[in-house]
């Protein structure tokens, strides 16, 4: 009986041990793993918490802290990122063995981030292949498009000015006026950039969360996400 109760005593003490030591920084190598790979994140860091740690294996984590240096946001690079989270529930099985990062609940879930002007033009060029030599300028104010449209040998001169919104569970380029150098060509080439243009589809990107807010600088654009 007194070894049946001391071989008890030892799996409680590793399962305990297992718990609290091995399983966080395990959780969080796996996070850190999805940050790289979906995300494909640069200097990331990831810090779990959860009293008793024994919480994780079933998903529960009392904060999650997420930061990178530049990461994929749906299809736009964004940088300084950061991503906090209170009371957050995630699906540990997919984490500890699928390496997919999946918010099933959170009290409080908010990513911050920026845009810069580099990310927009690498945007733009995947979302409208047909303007070439892309140069943008962000300002309170508006968000300037300079690019040009090959055709038959010439090149139509477009500008576009316009904002960046948060609308319809992404990020969008709002366009307000356009001007072309060859307008009777260029209508018929460029009808699609009559049209607001999604910059970053936020449903598929691994932090299923939705723009709340997009601020412009000079330079530069802040974006809010939450749930």
């Amino acid at each position: 009986m007194f070894k049946g109760l001391t071989i008890g005593a030892i799996i409680i003490i590793l399962i305990v041990g297992f718990t609290q030591f091995f399983l966080p920084a395990f959780a969080q190598q796996q996070a850190l793993a999805v940050l790289r790979s979906e995300a494909q994140a640069e200097n990331a860091q990831v810090a779990i918490a959860a009293a008793p740690a024994v919480k994780l294996l079933f998903g529960k984590m009392d904060t999650l802290s997420l930061s990178a240096q530049n990461a994929m946001v749906g299809q736009i690079r964004v940088e300084n990122l950061d991503l906090q989270g209170k009371n957050v529930q995630v699906n540990m099985n997919d984490l500890l063995f699928s390496k997919k990062l999946r918010f099933d609940a959170a009290d409080s879930l908010v990513l911050k981030g920026t845009i810069k002007e580099d990310a927009l033009v690498a945007a733009l060029h995947k979302k409208v292949d047909k303007l070439k030599d892309v140069e943008v300028e962000v300002t309170p104010d508006a968000v300037l498009i300079q690019g040009n449209v090959p055709l038959a040998g010439r090149k139509i001169e477009v500008s576009i000015e316009g904002t960046i919104r948060a609308q319809d569970g992404g990020i969008y380029f709002h366009m307000r006026k356009t001007s072309i150098h060859n307008a009777i060509l260029g209508k018929a080439v460029l009808g699609s950039l009559f049209e607001d243009i999604m910059l970053a589809d936020l449903r598929t990107s691994p932090f299923q969360l939705e723009a709340t807010d997009v601020v412009q600088k000079n330079g530069e654009i802040d974006i809010t996400l939450s749930r």
